[in-house]
């Protein structure tokens, strides 16, 4: 009966809270992200995209069953990232929570859990540009050919909403 609390209900085991609390962390992430954005008038316009906005024309390009299959070899290859960082999204927001905490404030072991955390997303971008990239090499030409006319649609799409843009001819 170690398992249940002075109430008799059942504690979640130490896994499943990790689980749980990194799933409650991503989600209040999310939703302050699109609350942020909502919130300053959505993204700014006419900026290069960069990072993970970069590859938007390329994904809205593919068809749905095509989405659905990046989508699959994406999380393979994540799941292969996430079994080597065993740390997972949660451990180094859980070390800056400790520093956050601590007097004298570290800023130089901050800046290190910050490295590393970009370090970690920018492993994770680059196992997507391989899946893309593989994903592609592996469409017949005229698969090739339908998506390339997709994501020149995507292309003009994004082109339209860019305020200053020169005029057509």
């Amino acid at each position: 009966m170690s398992d249940l609390n002075d109430k008799g209900a059942r504690r979640m085991s130490g896994w499943v809270r990790v689980v749980f609390f990194a799933s409650l962390a991503l989600n209040l992430l999310v939703a302050g992200l699109v609350i942020g954005l909502i919130w300053s008038g959505g993204p700014p316009r006419g900026e290069v995209l960069n990072g993970r906005d970069g590859v938007t024309p390329y994904t809205r390009a593919f068809d749905e069953e095509q989405r659905r299959a990046i989508r699959q070899a994406l999380r393979r290859s994540l799941a292969e990232s996430w079994r080597e960082n065993r740390q997972g999204l949660a451990g180094p927001y859980r070390e800056a929570l400790v520093l956050l905490r601590a007097d004298p404030f570290d800023a130089a072991a901050m800046a290190a859990v910050l490295e590393r955390q970009v370090k970690f997303s920018d492993a994770r971008r680059q196992r997507g540009q391989e899946v893309l990239t593989g994903f592609l090499s592996e469409l017949s030409l005229a698969e090739r050919q339908a998506y390339a006319n997709r994501l020149e649609a995507e292309i003009e799409r994004l082109e339209r909403r860019r305020p200053g843009r020169p005029p057509k001819e």
